[in-house]
């Protein structure tokens, strides 16, 4: 990276710009964030709540 500006903190950091290469994650990143709701199976949710409860 040849420029002196701060890299983006946050949010919008996950966001890629002309200064970087977009990696499928971050790409994936970019777009989830501008979901308002999303919906998850039942069973999903289940296990979530077992990994979180044994942490």
């Amino acid at each position: 990276m040849t420029s002196n500006q701060p890299l983006p903190r946050g949010p919008t950091s996950l966001i890629p710009d002309a200064r970087t290469q977009a990696t499928p994650g971050e790409r994936a990143a970019s777009q989830l964030l501008h979901l308002r709701e999303a919906t998850a199976p039942v069973p999903i949710l289940a296990a979530a709540a077992e990994l979180i409860a044994h942490s």
